[in-house]
C-alpha cells in the first residue's frame, strides 16, 4: 500500500477539497476546506458490532463554521430548504435496502433493531446510572427501574 504525504498527495489532483472535523496538515493545502461536524454533533445511523441497527440524535449542536455531513452534501448538490433530516434518509434507505426494512418510516426502537432476522445474545438491558438514581431524569428521559442493578453493592465488586 502506497501512503502519501500531504505535499506529495497535493502534487498528484489539480483541484483538492477536505472534509474534517478538526484541522489536519492536508487542509492547510487544499483549495476547500469544509469544516464537518463531529459523531457527537451529527443525527444518524449506525450498525454495531452485534449487527443491530441503531439512530443516535446529535448530542451537541454543530460547533460554529461546521455543518454535519448530510448537510454539507445537500449544499455541495445545490439542494434548498435548510438542514437535512436523518430520518429522512433512514425512511429512504429502508424502502431500497431489504436488510435495512425494519427502520420504515426513519424510526428504530430505543435499543435498535438486529439485522441478521434474529435476536443474537441476551436482550439488552437498560443501565441505571448510580449517581442519578430511580425516578431521575437525564437529557429529558426518565430513568426506569432495572431489577438486576443493586445499588447497595460496591461497583468494584
Amino acid at each position: 500500500m502506497r501512503v502519501f504525504t500531504s505535499p506529495a498527495l497535493r502534487s498528484q489532483v489539480a483541484f483538492l477539497v477536505v472534509q474534517d472535523t478538526r484541522p489536519i496538515p492536508l487542509a492547510h493545502l487544499a483549495d476547500v476546506v469544509l469544516a464537518g461536524a463531529t459523531f457527537a454533533e451529527k443525527a444518524g445511523c449506525y450498525v454495531n458490532a452485534d449487527e443491530r441497527l441503531q439512530y443516535a440524535e446529535a448530542a451537541l449542536p454543530p460547533r460554529d463554521g461546521s455543518l454535519p455531513d448530510l448537510d454539507l452534501l445537500a449544499i455541495l448538490l445545490g439542494r434548498s430548504g435548510g438542514p437535512i433530516d436523518s430520518r429522512d434518509i433512514l425512511a429512504e434507505l429502508a424502502e431500497d435496502v431489504p436488510a435495512f426494512a425494519a427502520a420504515r418510516g426513519g424510526r428504530v426502537s430505543e435499543f435498535g433493531v438486529p439485522l441478521s432476522g434474529h435476536e443474537t445474545g441476551p436482550p439488552p438491558r437498560r443501565f441505571i446510572d448510580p449517581w442519578l438514581g430511580f425516578g431521575q431524569t437525564r437529557a429529558g428521559r426518565m430513568i426506569k427501574t432495572n431489577e438486576m442493578y443493586d445499588s447497595t453493592k460496591s461497583l468494584r465488586g
